[in-house]
Protein backbone atom coordinates (compact mmCIF):
# COMPACT_ATOMS: atom_id res chain seq x y z
CA UNK A 1 0.00 0.00 0.00
CA UNK A 2 1.52 3.32 -1.04
CA UNK A 3 2.33 5.96 1.88
CA UNK A 4 0.25 9.09 1.60
CA UNK A 5 0.35 12.74 3.60
CA UNK A 6 -0.70 12.80 7.22
CA UNK A 7 -3.26 15.12 8.79
CA UNK A 8 -4.00 15.67 12.22
CA UNK A 9 -7.30 17.81 12.53
CA UNK A 10 -7.32 16.94 16.39
CA UNK A 11 -6.87 20.94 17.47
CA UNK A 12 -9.06 22.19 14.55
CA UNK A 13 -11.33 25.16 15.36
CA UNK A 14 -14.61 26.44 14.20
CA UNK A 15 -13.17 29.25 12.59
CA UNK A 16 -10.60 27.06 9.94
CA UNK A 17 -13.73 25.01 9.95
CA UNK A 18 -15.51 27.66 8.54
CA UNK A 19 -12.89 29.25 6.71
CA UNK A 20 -12.40 25.91 4.70
CA UNK A 21 -16.01 25.96 3.70
CA UNK A 22 -16.38 29.58 2.61
CA UNK A 23 -12.77 28.55 0.41
CA UNK A 24 -14.61 25.48 -1.02
CA UNK A 25 -17.55 27.73 -2.31
CA UNK A 26 -15.61 30.99 -3.87
CA UNK A 27 -13.51 27.89 -5.54
CA UNK A 28 -17.12 26.08 -6.78
CA UNK A 29 -18.20 29.45 -7.91
CA UNK A 30 -15.30 30.72 -9.64
CA UNK A 31 -14.84 27.24 -11.53
CA UNK A 32 -18.59 27.14 -12.34
CA UNK A 33 -17.56 30.18 -13.78
CA UNK A 34 -14.49 29.64 -15.54
CA UNK A 35 -16.27 26.20 -17.05
CA UNK A 36 -19.25 28.08 -18.30
CA UNK A 37 -20.24 28.58 -22.30
CA UNK A 38 -21.38 31.79 -23.08
CA UNK A 39 -24.71 31.80 -25.39
CA UNK A 40 -24.41 32.26 -28.88
CA UNK A 41 -26.26 35.35 -29.31
CA UNK A 42 -24.15 37.57 -27.30
CA UNK A 43 -23.42 40.66 -28.44
CA UNK A 44 -19.80 42.19 -28.82
CA UNK A 45 -20.07 44.00 -25.20
CA UNK A 46 -21.78 40.96 -23.41
CA UNK A 47 -19.22 38.52 -24.36
CA UNK A 48 -16.23 40.98 -23.38
CA UNK A 49 -18.33 40.58 -19.84
CA UNK A 50 -18.08 36.92 -20.14
CA UNK A 51 -14.50 37.47 -20.60
CA UNK A 52 -13.83 39.91 -18.09
CA UNK A 53 -15.51 37.52 -15.27
CA UNK A 54 -13.76 33.94 -16.89
CA UNK A 55 -10.48 36.19 -15.89
CA UNK A 56 -11.68 37.35 -12.73
CA UNK A 57 -12.63 33.95 -11.52
CA UNK A 58 -8.90 33.10 -12.78
CA UNK A 59 -7.31 35.92 -10.66
CA UNK A 60 -10.27 34.21 -8.10
CA UNK A 61 -8.52 30.87 -7.78
CA UNK A 62 -5.64 32.00 -7.58
CA UNK A 63 -6.22 33.53 -4.59
CA UNK A 64 -8.40 30.82 -3.14
CA UNK A 65 -5.45 28.59 -3.78
CA UNK A 66 -2.81 30.91 -1.56
CA UNK A 67 -5.61 31.49 0.75
CA UNK A 68 -6.08 26.92 1.08
CA UNK A 69 -2.44 26.41 1.20
CA UNK A 70 -2.68 28.54 4.35
CA UNK A 71 -4.99 26.80 6.17
CA UNK A 72 -3.48 23.26 4.49
CA UNK A 73 -0.35 23.45 6.59
CA UNK A 74 -1.98 23.86 9.83
CA UNK A 75 -3.45 20.69 9.91
CA UNK A 76 -0.37 18.59 7.60
CA UNK A 77 2.10 16.65 8.96
CA UNK A 78 4.25 14.59 6.51
CA UNK A 79 4.19 13.79 3.13
CA UNK A 80 6.37 11.00 1.80
CA UNK A 81 9.28 11.42 -0.05
CA UNK A 82 7.73 9.93 -3.57
CA UNK A 83 5.21 12.32 -3.88
CA UNK A 84 8.00 15.45 -3.84
CA UNK A 85 10.42 16.54 -6.44
CA UNK A 86 14.19 15.28 -6.73
CA UNK A 87 15.49 18.40 -4.53
CA UNK A 88 13.58 18.59 -1.99
CA UNK A 89 15.24 19.11 1.58
CA UNK A 90 15.78 15.91 3.97
CA UNK A 91 14.34 17.52 6.45
CA UNK A 92 10.95 19.94 5.69
CA UNK A 93 8.98 21.97 7.85
CA UNK A 94 5.06 21.50 6.74
CA UNK A 95 3.90 23.91 8.91
CA UNK A 96 5.49 26.43 6.54
CA UNK A 97 3.38 26.87 3.40
CA UNK A 98 6.46 27.34 0.88
CA UNK A 99 7.04 23.49 1.90
CA UNK A 100 3.94 23.24 -0.37
CA UNK A 101 6.53 24.01 -3.08
CA UNK A 102 8.10 20.91 -2.80
CA UNK A 103 5.27 18.69 -3.93
CA UNK A 104 5.01 16.90 -7.36
CA UNK A 105 2.46 19.18 -9.68
CA UNK A 106 1.15 15.77 -10.30
CA UNK A 107 0.65 14.54 -6.55
CA UNK A 108 -1.00 18.24 -5.79
CA UNK A 109 -4.98 17.54 -6.06
CA UNK A 110 -4.37 14.61 -4.67
CA UNK A 111 -3.08 15.87 -1.54
CA UNK A 112 -6.47 17.47 -1.05
CA UNK A 113 -8.18 14.53 -1.21
CA UNK A 114 -6.29 12.64 1.08
CA UNK A 115 -7.21 15.58 3.71
CA UNK A 116 -10.52 15.51 2.99
CA UNK A 117 -11.02 11.94 3.56
CA UNK A 118 -8.54 12.18 6.55
CA UNK A 119 -11.41 15.03 7.80
CA UNK A 120 -13.84 12.16 7.32
CA UNK A 121 -12.34 9.41 9.34
CA UNK A 122 -14.57 8.99 12.72
CA UNK A 123 -13.41 10.34 15.95
CA UNK A 124 -12.54 7.97 18.57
Amino acid sequence: MEEKPIFDFSKVSRVWAREWRSLVARAMKANTILASVPLPNLTGNEMVQVQLAKAEAMEDINTIEAERDRLVVQVLKSVPRGWLVDDAPQVIDWANVDSLDYLLESRYAELFDVMNEARQEPKN
